[in-house]
């Protein structure tokens, strides 16, 4: 990331430790993703937050490694969730995941992988293309670039702004999707709803895919 772009672990760190006491409940989107599970599957969670879906996905006989790029949710979690199962790991996703390769069955992301800008989103969806075994799941949840807070702050590349409250927002289109997927995924779902997160009603895309 360049100068101009303000520290996001910073940014995370705040804004996790300012929710750790609100209840998260399970997201629609893990339970419909798990359904393409295969029973027993190694589970890698990235941004997974307070962990609800981790917990949810642990709770039906996965094993779960769930990762995010906050010290504070990641200190909490494993303080609080210590009897649910579930491995918890700092990581960046700027750097290569910490696994070897097709070392996963199922690689999940709830509103996790919109927040950097095109080199490195791709470079992302290759690191979990190497990591997930072939005919493995890939399951992921992206604002839209028809979500209301489209355009807001400052556009630093095509689609990817500087929020005004300081953090990076890459919004995809389902064009965008296929794109990244193109080379070595079948997309099983793709579709933009309309739902409420965190209090605001918001487009976001859902996209369920296996590898080739």
């Amino acid at each position: 990331m360049n100068n101009s772009i303000p520290d996001q672990r910073d940014f995370w760190n705040r804004r996790h430790g300012n929710e750790l006491e609100e209840d998260r409940d399970v997201n629609p989107f893990a339970i419909l993703a798990e359904q393409s599970f295969q029973p027993h599957s190694k589970v890698l969670d990235l941004g997974c937050g307070r962990a609800s879906d981790a917990v949810y996905f642990a709770s039906k006989g996965h094993s779960v490694l769930a990762t995010d790029f906050s010290e504070t949710v990641i200190d909490h979690n494993k303080k609080t969730l210590s009897n649910s199962g579930v491995d918890f790991q700092v990581f960046d996703l700027r750097q290569s995941l910490p696994a070897g390769s097709e070392s996963f069955d199922a690689v999940y992301s709830s509103l996790s992988l919109h927040y950097f800008g095109d080199k490195i989103t791709k470079g992302i969806f290759s690191e979990i293309h190497r990591v997930l075994k072939t005919g493995a799941t890939f399951a992921f949840s992206c604002k839209s670039v028809n979500d209301q807070h489209y355009g807001e702050g400052s556009e630093i590349e095509k689609n990817v702004f500087i929020s005004p409250k300081g953090y990076l927002r890459h919004f995809f289109s389902e064009s965008y999707v296929k794109e990244l997927l193109a080379d070595g995924f079948e997309i099983d779902l793709l579709e933009e709803v309309q739902e409420d997160y965190v209090g605001e009603d918001s487009h976001i895309i859902h996209c369920i895919a296996r590898k080739l």
